[in-house]
């Protein structure tokens, strides 16, 4: 397994037995082609995420951004930090993307 990128609450690793990257973030854990990963940072990179974030606003749901993840029956919901770490996460960016104390914004999340 060689690693490719790592933050505060996710990886990115690949699998060369099986040809594989395997994306963990928080407690989902995704495998994914070559081409599959590269099309999920196209889409997670074309979010305008401020937009979905005021459009969503009044949802009943706390995390207040929603993402496809290839099935209908399947979202991923993110708060505005979350999705900003996948977000460098998969575009491989290793600095330190997400303090605790931001992360953390007065709430247990426990992975």
């Amino acid at each position: 397994m060689k690693l490719i990128n790592r933050t505060l609450n996710g990886q990115v690793a690949f699998c060369s037995e099986h040809g594989l990257y395997h994306l963990e973030f928080g407690n989902i854990f995704i495998n994914l082609t070559r081409r599959e990963l590269l099309d999920f940072a196209e889409y997670i990179n074309s979010i305008n995420y401020k937009y979905y974030l005021e459009y969503n606003q009044d949802t009943f749901n706390d995390r207040k951004l929603v993402l496809k993840l290839g099935s209908k029956n399947i979202m991923l919901c993110v708060h505005e930090h979350e999705f900003l770490e996948l977000k460098a996460l998969l575009a491989g960016n290793n600095e330190c993307l997400i303090s605790k104390k931001i992360s953390f914004q007065n709430k247990i999340i426990l992975n």
